[in-house]
Parts: C-alpha cells; structure tokens; sequence
C-alpha cells in the first residue's frame, strides 16, 4: 500500500518509515514510561503511609519475623518492606505495552533501520 501512495518511490517510503519510527519511539515512551509513573508513585506513597500507620499504632510485624522489639524496629523493618514492595511493583507498571517480549519504544530502532535501508535502496536504484 505504501508503494502505491507514493507511486513506486523508494525515497518516500523510507521517510514514512521514519516518521513511524519517531511515532512508535514517541507513544512507546509515553505508554511504558510517562503514564504509569505517577500511577505507580501514587500507590507506593500509599503504601508507605499505611505501613507508617500500622507502626505507629503498634499492629505492624514484618512477615516471618516476630513483633518488633521497639518503635525504632518496626519503623526499620517496615521500611525495608516498603523498598521490597516499591521494586517488586515497579515491574508490574513500566514496559508493560510490548511486543514479543520487548517493550514497545524500541520496535522504532526496527522500523528506523527498515526506513534506512528503504531509503539506500531507493538512491541504489535512483
């Protein structure tokens, strides 16, 4: 379809290509990156208040672990939990939009190296 677009010329699709390839760079970054961000640091601060108000109150006790000895404890542990927890979701937020396993905004290196072989070919055949 392409090539009927632009009438057989090379040139013309290759540059398609590459105004694609800025596209796919540019939505891949804001789908894996800019939009889950503030989701993702919302969810960590809430859990770290609740963590803080379990310590606070005297209900928090790490998994596994027996009660804290003192405030200063639980207060250590629950931050310990909260850095575990904070990575453990980062994975479930970012990069989430891919293909085969690689994260959308990279598929633009594929479709920029296709818009400069088009683009060679087509000054190739000149």
């Amino acid at each position: 379809m392409a090539g009927s677009l632009s009438h057989g010329n090379l040139i013309a699709v290759g540059v398609g290509f590459a105004a694609g390839a800025a596209g796919i760079w540019y939505l891949g970054k804001w789908f894996n990156q800019t939009m889950p961000k503030e989701a993702y640091e919302k969810a960590v601060n809430l859990r770290a208040q609740e963590l803080n108000r379990m310590v606070e109150v005297g209900a928090y006790q790490f998994p596994g672990l027996a009660a804290p000895g003192s405030i200063e404890e639980a207060h250590a542990q629950a931050e310990e939990q909260w850095k575990y927890e904070a990575e453990t979701a980062r994975r479930g937020y970012f990069n989430r939009h891919s293909l085969f396993f690689l994260p959308m905004q990279y598929w633009a290196f594929v479709a920029a190296f296709a818009a400069v072989a088009t683009i060679i070919s087509g000054l190739a055949r000149g």
